[in-house]
């Protein structure tokens, strides 16, 4: 890992993306709240992620995710249609 960036979002909610030598970067979304929170950053890129938590798919779209949960996404190559 070269850095992690926190990404300033407002609300009870933290963004880390850490940042790997070879360019790829994971994102870590922790919603520190009773209730699900819409997180919107251009740093989040539109595309599918995996959550290396839960192993499920996610999809990032308009640059806004919705979090209830802990997530900690790696981008994977797959198309999606947005």
């Amino acid at each position: 890992m070269v850095q992690t960036n926190v990404l300033n979002v407002p609300g009870k909610v933290i963004c880390l993306k850490n940042i790997y030598s070879d360019n790829t970067y994971q994102i870590g979304l922790f919603n520190f709240s009773e209730n699900p929170v819409t997180i919107t950053s251009s740093e989040l890129k539109d595309g599918t992620y995996l959550d290396l938590i839960s192993n499920q798919k996610i999809i990032i779209k308009n640059n806004k995710i919705k979090v209830n949960m802990p997530l900690y996404l790696k981008e994977i190559n797959d198309s999606i249609s947005c």
